[in-house]
């Protein structure tokens, strides 16, 4: 199972990974994916730093611009 968790900014990147890692701990199958607004450095540094097994979709931060996701990377 593949769940999606918005991280942008320091509150919001600490709750997605809070719930991030419980939600791995009552099922080991889920996938995890950390959506970071595109030059949330901090958000993807934090994310990493934790050793979580998950990948980062970089996407626009401005409401005006295209809901397409623009890059992923995998993070191990």
């Amino acid at each position: 199972m593949r769940i999606a968790l918005i991280a942008s900014g320091r509150d919001y990147t600490g709750y997605a990974i809070a719930i991030g890692k419980r939600l791995v701990e009552l099922d080991k199958r889920v996938e995890l994916v950390y959506i970071v607004p595109r030059g949330d450095e901090w958000s993807k540094k934090h994310i990493k730093s934790r050793g979580i097994k998950a990948y980062i979709i970089e996407a626009a931060k401005s409401p005006n611009t295209s809901l397409s996701l623009t890059r992923s990377s995998s993070i191990e």
